[in-house]
Parts: C-alpha cells; structure tokens; sequence
C-alpha cells in the first residue's frame, strides 16, 4: 500500500550496515539423513539465534541482517515442501530482526554443495533446478508476502559447478563452454526465482531481490554472459555480490599476507570500479553480501582495512556492506577449517575486537 514501498536504491543507501549469521540456520547435515525432520542450526557448534544477539547487533549500529538458509535438507516430495518447523523457526528469527527496524536479507544458502545438490547451473540439471526454485521461493514468498520492504528476498548464494577446476575462479573475458553454460543457466535460476516471488502477489508484487552471477564473485557478474532478470517491477532489482578482498590479505588460507600495505588497496579500487561500470552508473545497486577478513592477530591491520574498504564504498550512496561473521570456525564439518570470522561471540554477546566496528561504523 501506499507508503510502504521502496525502490532497490533507496533500500540499499538506507541499509547503511549489515551483518551475516553465518553457520547457523545455513549448517547442514550429512546427505543420507536428509530430510531431516528436526533443525540443524546448531550442527556446526553455534548456539541458536536468540532476539538478545539480535539486540546488541542492532545496538552496535548494524541495521542489516542477512540470514543465510540452506532448505534444501528439510524439504520432502518431488515438489520440495518446506516443513512447517524450519519455516516457523527462520520467522521467529527475521521477526527478531524487524522488531529492531531492521532490514533482512533472506536467502537459499548450501542448497549447493558438494554432498547433495539441489540445484546445479548446468543443462543437464536446469529442469530439476528451475522446478527446485519455483518451489522453495513460492513457499517462501506466500510465507513472508505481507511484509514491507524491509524484507529483501536473495535467490541464490554462490551458484557454481562445485568442484568445477574454474569453482571459483575463470577468465571473465574468456570463460570456458562450462562456465558459460552456468551463466547462461544462473541468469535463468535468478528469472524463475523472480518470476515466482512475483506471483505470489501482496509486497512481493514490488519487493526488493538481490541476485547473484556465478559464485558470487565479480568475475561472475562482469562476464559479459551475465544478465539482471527481467522485472514486472521497476527498480526493485539489487546486484548480490561477494568480496573478501585483497584475497591474499582477507581470505587466502595457504600463502596470505598478514598487513594491509597500500600496494593492496588496489584490489578493492578496482572493484568498485568494475562495479561502478557495469552496476551502479546504472542505476542498479549493490550489495556486498558477504565480506570479513580473516583473523591472524592482526587487529590494526584489519582497522586499517576495514577503514579503506568501508571508506571506498561509503562513496556510493547505491552500496551497502555486510559483514560475513561465522562466529565458531574451528570446524571441519563446516569446511571452514582456520577462516576466524568471529566478530561476537554469540554465547558472551561480547565484541571480539571492537575497533574494528567502530571503525566500520565511522563510514
């Protein structure tokens, strides 16, 4: 209705600030227990998402929640139902987030991994895919439909042909047939997702989504394969994107480098420039979905960092950044082995290292 809606730019320049709960509602189990009938948002070692975490993110200033979901695990049939106690249990925790004034972010996380697929970008799949997509996001939507424009539905994660030698990374100018055939299928996941949320009627009518290209990443979405879905609504679309960067300084787990020397900032420059050329010059806005660098008692390091990437993209009233905070990272299971993306301890509620959002929050 009238006063409730929101165009995709003056959602983003309004989220300011976001923060993930990573590993939790997203932890899956082993695949030969799918379904499962009860919820694995704890299986990774992270306690269960109470309003009070909730509380103190909102009162160190973030106004943006992402909560990544893996539904695939629970749902049952050849059309996907999605059980009542997940659907339930993902409200209670969006609704923790609303009652703060929050934004949320809510998406299909793991439903791509290298245990079980639900879907997977290749023609082979597409069939199964589309219809896994169709399902869960008409579900979803019917779920949330009566929700403003605080609620921003995410398609998809990191769609990619995991295990794939160009997983995770390929030639943006020059990407093999395999790539492009997972683009060419990713653009159509993103429009069959769209086109679902869309029908479902109510606020999805014009609702903000965020899609991603091919893992995430800015190779994925700067590829000239790579399309924004075509909208009943007009701007209601907003670029999902990933950057842990410098990736030797932020993510790299082998060889890293443990200073944020001047030398780095160009990684994060020409980012936002590539975003800038394709994206925000067009009206289109983006979100950072994701984005940490990984602890190695290096804390000035990373204030020095977070200090010039939040500063780089303050510049751009069409960006908002959300932090990727995994809290327990000392776990096999979660194939997150040494990534220390732990910014609150989740059990204490206390900030690890507090200059850091401090630092964030200046911007």
């Amino acid at each position: 209705g009238a006063g409730t809606d929101r165009s995709a730019t003056q959602v983003v320049s309004d989220m300011r600030v976001g923060w993930n709960i990573g590993n939790s509602l997203d932890s899956f189990g082993q695949s030969y227990n799918f379904p499962y009938t009860s919820l694995n948002e704890t299986y990774w070692g992270n306690p269960a998402t109470t309003k009070a975490l909730i509380d103190e993110v909102a009162k160190a200033g973030f106004n943006t929640i992402r909560i990544p979901v893996s539904w695939g695990q629970y749902t049952s049939g050849s059309d996907y139902q999605i059980p009542d106690f997940v659907m339930n249990r993902v409200k209670e925790v969006v609704d923790y987030c609303i009652v703060n004034d929050m934004y949320v972010i809510l998406n299909s996380h793991h439903d791509i991994n290298s245990d079980y697929c639900f879907y997977v970008p290749n023609n082979a799949n597409k069939d199964r895919s589309e219809k896994y997509f169709k399902s869960i996001w008409t579900q979803i939507a019917k779920e949330f439909r009566n929700y403003d424009y605080h609620l921003v539905f995410e398609t998809m994660n990191e769609p990619r042909l995991v295990g794939h030698g160009e997983e995770w990374w390929f030639p943006r100018n020059n990407p093999s047939n395999d790539i492009r055939e997972a683009v060419a299928c990713i653009n159509d996941y993103n429009q069959v997702a769209l086109d679902a949320i869309r029908a479902t009627g109510g606020n999805n009518a014009t609702r903000c989504v965020m899609v991603p290209g091919y893992d995430a990443s800015i190779e994925g979405c700067m590829t000239d394969g790579f399309k924004m879905p075509n909208d009943t609504a007009s701007g209601r679309l907003i670029l999902s994107v990933h950057a842990y960067i410098p990736y030797y300084f932020a993510l790299a787990s082998d060889t890293y480098v443990t200073r944020f020397d001047d030398n780095l900032k160009y990684d994060i420059d020409s980012f936002f420039n590539d975003l800038n050329s394709k994206f925000l010059s067009r009206n289109i806005p983006v979100v950072v979905g994701e984005t940490s660098a990984t602890n190695r008692n290096n804390t000035a390091e990373r204030v020095k960092w977070a200090d010039y990437y939040w500063g780089r993209a303050a510049r751009y009233s069409n960006v908002a950044m959300v932090l990727w905070d995994n809290n327990i990272y000392q776990n096999n299971s979660a194939g997150s082995d040494g990534e220390c993306h732990m910014y609150i301890d989740r059990n204490s509620l206390q900030w690890k290292d507090p200059e850091i959002i401090s630092t964030i929050m200046k911007h």
